[in-house]
């Protein structure tokens, strides 16, 4: 699953960090909490310049 993640306040999680469901991973421009929905590992975080997000990759 992808996630998108506000690249002015940055990720909370690394590539090859363990997750679980309910781990927060960042905030949206509107302060919302990015929360996991699912166990898995972080496979990549990639900046999106154009959107201005980071998208967090989870398997």
């Amino acid at each position: 699953m992808i996630y998108k993640v506000d690249a002015t306040f940055g990720v909370l999680v690394k590539e090859g960090d363990k997750v679980k469901k309910g781990d927060k991973l960042g905030l949206l421009k509107d302060l919302k909490d990015v929360i996991c929905e699912e166990d898995g590992i972080v496979k990549r975080i990639i900046f999106n310049g154009k959107e201005h997000v980071f998208l967090i990759e989870i398997e």
